[in-house]
């Protein structure tokens, strides 16, 4: 059976250790030789829409269990590189959200598409300082091109547990896979993930 013990978070300086299901068996070889595609259209399931999501442990709905994303676990490195955190708990980000917008987009974009922008008659700035549901402002955000291409994805706490969003697969290298019920990873090694499994 799955070790739950195991998918614990494992946040490294750049990179996190993170992890995708799928029940597509035909689809698992080829995503670790050939890596995930760009996602072309929306799943109901999407929380912050088109992406790619992975998981760090189990939350309370736990999907791990039920098989709600399917039977298959493939074990990735992520590159932090570009990206937002939501998340409080992980330790190393001690910009808040506000600031971290700030930085990511830069003056013009920032104003543009942060504070001229209005959701719901408030700016995603008041919509921030308000608390307002994360996951929604996330969504609008992402909608918009000129953030996506300043900003690779975020990590956030979601219904699932703490979860990685990526809207594009530059940031990815999976390295092996295994069904839930197995013990051991299957690793298959590429010229990519050669260095990883290294340090795995």
């Amino acid at each position: 059976m799955l070790n739950f013990n195991e998918l614990i978070e494992r946040v490294y300086k750049d990179i996190a250790i993170a992890y995708h299901i799928t029940n597509s068996k035909e689809n698992v070889i080829n995503i670790i030789k050939n890596n995930f595609k760009e996602p072309k259209k929306d799943n109901p399931l999407d929380v912050l829409g088109k992406g790619i999501y992975f998981l760090f442990e189990p939350g309370e709905v736990n999907s791990w269990k039920t098989g709600r994303y399917g039977e298959y676990v493939i074990k990735n490195v992520i590159k932090l590189d570009k990206m937002l955190i939501t998340d409080p708990d992980i330790k190393f980000n001690k910009k808040t959200f506000e600031e971290q917008l700030k930085t990511l987009l830069g003056k013009d974009v920032y104003q543009k598409e942060i504070v001229d922008k209005k959701i719901m008659n408030m700016s995603i700035e008041e919509m921030i300082r308000k608390q307002t549901n994360t996951e929604f402002i996330l969504k609008e955000l992402f909608k918009s091109k000129n953030i996506k291409e300043k900003i690779n994805g975020v990590i956030y706490s979601g219904v699932d547990g703490k979860t990685i969003f990526l809207h594009t697969n530059k940031s990815i290298t999976p390295l092996g896979m295994k069904k839930k019920q197995e013990d051991k990873w299957k690793y298959v090694k590429t010229q990519k993930n050669n260095r990883y499994l290294k340090m795995d």
